[in-house]
């Protein structure tokens, strides 16, 4: 699913089985929702680490946007046992110098290029004489190619970069939320084209309920799903009622007197 990162609304679903790969149809539904939604000019995409492929970044940036994807793990440098990208980049995409430190960002100019320097304090190199491994002098770079993913348009290990990237629970909060009161996570039906009709409604009465309390201006209420459906009363006198969050019939531990 593509969702708004501000106000959590859907804005395209799709449903494959779990076998499949997500990050190989990545490019395709986000395609498919700029052209569902010719009015949607977004400046960031949020993504997580499922979806961590460098044809995704490039792709996202060929679409004028700006790709906020969570990278997996690097491998372990085998003489440190650091987590490093060719022995050159931490985990999170900041630089080593020569001594082995990393960098400090300085900032980005207006062609997109980061610039580093040699940490404060120095390093091992920095008092050096040998003029070969000097570590005194900045660093440039372009987010191009394999640094697109590495380092990023937004710096990665910077606090723009996790603020920008917090707004992803938005996605999370609405799987939540249909999984508790439209019973997502607990189908009883076989084949895809049931269980498809079965998501598209549950978006849909979804959709129309966020617009009917947006047309009450019922702000607050907007995402608030959660239906409670009237009670049942069988035969023994036991009252029942059912439960969205546990997606079946529970019947309440008392007896009508």
């Amino acid at each position: 699913m593509v969702s708004d990162a501000v106000y959590g609304i859907p804005l395209h679903i799709v449903l494959r089985p779990a076998n499949e790969n997500e990050t190989t149809y990545f490019a395709e539904d986000l395609d498919a929702t700029l052209k569902r939604h010719p009015w949607l000019k977004p400046r960031f995409l949020l993504a997580d680490k499922g979806y961590d492929s460098l044809p995704n970044f490039e792709h996202t940036k060929g679409r004028g946007i700006i790709p906020i994807i969570a990278v997996r793990r690097p491998r372990k440098d085998p003489k440190t046992g650091k987590r490093l990208f060719d022995g050159t980049y931490t985990k999170d995409g900041r630089p080593l110098c020569l001594g082995g430190k990393p960098m400090s960002w300085l900032g980005m100019d207006p062609d997109g290029a980061h610039h580093f320097r040699c940490p404060p304090k120095g390093c091992r190199l920095k008092k050096k004489v040998n003029w070969s491994r000097h570590c005194d002098s900045e660093y440039s770079e372009k987010p191009e190619g394999r640094l697109l993913r590495i380092i990023g348009i937004v710096p990665r290990f910077s606090k723009l970069w996790r603020k920008i990237y917090n707004k992803r629970g938005s996605i999370e909060r609405w799987f939540s939320s249909a999984k508790r009161s439209r019973l997502l996570d607990s189908h009883q039906l076989l084949r895809m084209g049931k269980i498809s009709l079965h998501v598209n409604m549950s978006m849909l009465a979804w959709l129309l309920t966020a617009l009917a309390r947006l047309k009450a201006d019922d702000y607050q209420r907007m995402r608030h799903m959660y239906i409670r459906l009237p009670r049942a009363e069988p035969a023994g006198g036991r009252e029942c009622c059912f439960c969205p969050q546990h997606g079946r019939l529970a019947a309440q531990g008392r007896t009508k007197g």
